[in-house]
């Protein structure tokens, strides 16, 4: 009789302490209370990695089953495809209801010596320009082109068919004033360059 009350017990508090805990997935009865409870959160996020400048990566998770959210400097990120401009530490958290939220943390070293030499390699001439432009790229080959104005209105994009090191460009219809023109190369790259419009 004791031994079914004692079992009826345990059963009950069992069942009690796994409404509290809804992702203990074993539990260890016996008198050593020390003993680690496993949780269904799991979190592992993608390696460390090194980019160029002007570069972007997208953040991500390798396994995870949890709600992921990402930050930086403790605000949260709602783009996770991000183009630091130096070496950034990004961190994400994983949430499941009635867990303990795991924190995993990222860093992305940014290399900037490549990346000047890159944008030393890409020229935007005449500058102030009049009705057309040139763009010549010393290594890698040129994608497309997007003029952008002060604001961040894209204004012009221009496809270079064939990965091309030089482009001509008419900007008759551009209005007196400073855009800035973004040219992507080839392998992602993506360069920045003012340009005046007389």
């Amino acid at each position: 009789m004791k031994t079914n009350l004692l079992v009826l017990m345990l059963i009950k508090s069992i069942d009690v302490f796994s409404q509290d805990c809804p992702c203990v997935k074993t539990a260890i009865i016996g008198t050593n209370t020390k003993v680690p409870i496993v949780h269904n959160n799991k979190l592992v996020a993608m390696d460390n990695v090194t980019i160029n400048l002007g570069e972007s990566v997208n953040l991500y998770i390798k396994e995870s089953t949890g709600e992921n959210t990402w930050y930086k400097d403790g605000n949260l990120i709602e783009n996770t495809l991000v183009s630091p401009k130096e070496t950034t530490e990004y961190t994400v958290k994983s949430t499941l209801d009635g867990c303990p939220e795991l924190i995993a943390k990222i860093q992305i070293k940014v290399n900037k010596s490549l990346s000047e030499n890159l944008n030393n390699s890409v020229n935007v001439y005449p500058n102030s320009a009049d009705n057309y432009m040139v763009i010549s790229s010393k290594s890698k080959r040129i994608k497309n082109i997007k003029i952008y104005n002060l604001i961040g209105e894209k204004i012009e994009t221009f496809e270079c068919g064939n990965d091309i090191n030089y482009q001509m460009l008419n900007i008759s219809n551009l209005t007196i004033g400073i855009y800035i023109v973004m040219i992507e190369l080839e392998g992602n790259s993506t360069i920045v360059k003012k340009l005046v419009k007389n």
